[in-house]
């Protein structure tokens, strides 16, 4: 934890409280778009700005996966249950991709 709070500093990192979080604007309201992707709403609004979503999923995990890897819970494996539970749910069809 130490690691994680002095790399956080010296990356100029701010921390803030969720109350205070959910006060700005941009979580006031949904991004104008739809987009092909399961993405949350701070990258729909990278994507409506034209910004850059790099490192989406996180690298990190992929390292953490082969140092630890465990069946049934690699990311694309977790991900795919749910995005095919929800298809299923909603009626649709399932493809799976990688993520």
């Amino acid at each position: 934890m130490e690691e994680i709070l002095a790399r956080s500093q010296m990356a100029d990192v701010k921390f803030t409280g969720l109350e205070e979080a959910m006060d700005d604007s941009l979580n006031q309201k949904q991004a104008p778009l739809i987009t092909p992707r399961f993405l949350n709403l701070i990258q729909k609004w990278a994507v409506y700005d034209e910004l850059p979503i790099e490192d989406a999923p996180p690298a990190i995990l992929s390292e953490v996966e082969e140092l630890h890897p465990m069946d049934g819970l690699s990311y694309g494996e977790v991900m795919s249950r749910v995005f095919k539970a929800a298809a299923e749910e909603a009626g649709g069809e399932f493809s799976p991709k990688l993520y």
